[in-house]
């Protein structure tokens, strides 16, 4: 569903990330609760963020949050507060409610850098020439899941006969265009 690459990246990112937990020291430099669940919540979503705008995840529930937005096109932090929100909730019946409560802005702006990082919701209107047009709409077409647009073109210098493909993108899809296009 993900793809060979995506699942390769994000199992070593997942193994790199519990050995850093292990062999590196916690350090506390927050004491009130409610700066630290903020803090925490900026630096997941910065980590998320990074990692989904590269091509990988986590391990967590961003991989879900990944797929749900291919097919929806919804924003992935939403999607990925709506995942964990729904667990911290059910969770703060056996953690306490001001736990839970804490948990919860953390994943507020966990999913607000996400957001800003990774997707931002933005449109882009992307024009790709080339000679094989065939070939390059259906690998976008499989792997996007967008429509295309093909006009025929001709190069005003060489006069070369080619296909610019236009399509509507988001910012999610970017990275992911411009390796097939490459």
């Amino acid at each position: 569903m993900v793809g060979l690459r995506f699942t390769i990246l994000s199992t070593a990112n997942s193994v790199l990330t519990s050995l850093f937990i292990v062999y590196f020291p916690v350090i506390n430099i927050a004491k009130s609760v409610l700066l630290a669940s903020l803090f925490s919540g900026v630096l997941m979503g910065l980590a998320t963020g990074l990692s989904m705008r590269f091509g990988l995840s986590t391990g967590g529930m961003d991989i879900i949050a990944m797929i749900v937005q291919k097919k929806t096109g919804r924003s992935v932090g939403v999607i990925s507060n709506t995942i964990n929100a729904s667990i911290v909730l059910i969770a703060g019946i056996f953690i306490g409610w001001p736990n839970a409560l804490y948990t919860l802005i953390g994943i507020f702006a966990t999913g607000q850098v996400i957001d800003a990082i990774y997707t931002g919701q933005r449109k882009l209107t992307t024009l790709i020439v080339t000679e094989k047009a065939d070939l390059l709409t259906k690998a976008l077409q499989d792997e996007l899941v967008r429509g295309i647009t093909i006009l025929p073109s001709t190069g005003a210098f060489s006069h070369h006969e080619s296909s610019t493909l236009f399509m509507v993108i988001n910012r999610v899809e970017l990275y992911e265009m411009e390796r097939y296009c490459s």
